[in-house]
């Protein structure tokens, strides 16, 4: 088993590193970033996102260390196939992914490829009785998706397209949750939405994502 613990996260590790985000607006001046940036920041915005709930607990029911452990999978099924930008992802992109996963995972015991499994399910899984985990894992996600943009276009407004083609992608979405997570206001203030959404009107008739 120490093995098969070491090989899963060698490959792991430099599977993440090798997938690479964001490659439409590199061009444009982006910052290259990789899926292992990008989960690492995950987890670090999740233990964030935790700690804000744990002093202001919402109305629904959700665990944690599930939600972390989420944060740390969920791009592993992107190795050996890549990452897919928010307009294009399909069921048959998802499928795949979920298929690389799962033989990412083969080789471990069943109870913990079992563990890893429904772990990483958590970030698609719909019923209510994952609703808790799922909703919160939203919430991080999308956020991440919005500081990431926001960040590059700090760094140069030349990155103004990237900016708004992530707000119009998940600034709705942000607005939902935040009625089920009121204390993520601490995040998404009221200036901030309203400055977002300026932005968006703004540039209503620019930046069309093809």
């Amino acid at each position: 088993m120490l093995n098969d613990i070491e090989d899963f996260l060698r490959n792991t590790i430099s599977g993440l590193e090798s997938v690479i985000r964001w490659k439409p607006y590199l061009k444009l001046g982006a910052t290259e970033e990789n899926d292992l940036q990008h989960s690492f920041s995950t987890v670090i915005l999740s233990i964030f996102v935790l700690e804000i709930l744990r002093q202001e607990p919402p109305q629904l029911s959700y665990d944690p260390y599930s939600v972390l452990a989420c944060a740390a999978l969920h791009d592993l099924g992107e190795i050996n196939v890549g990452d897919t930008i928010y307009k294009k992802k399909t069921e048959t992109s998802s499928e795949l992914e979920i298929n690389s996963y799962k033989a990412q995972i083969s080789n471990l015991p069943d109870y913990l490829r079992n563990r890893l499994l429904y772990l990483y399910s958590l970030q698609t899984d719909v019923s209510e009785e994952e609703r808790g985990n799922a909703i919160v894992f939203e919430f991080i996600e999308r956020t991440g998706y919005i500081l990431y943009a926001l960040g590059e276009y700090k760094k140069s407004d030349k990155n103004i397209v990237l900016l708004i083609q992530v707000l119009r992608n998940q600034l709705t979405h942000i607005d939902n949750l935040l009625l089920i997570l009121p204390c993520c206001r601490q995040i998404f203030t009221d200036s901030i939405m309203s400055l977002f959404k300026n932005m968006l009107d703004q540039y209503q008739d620019k930046f069309i994502e093809k």
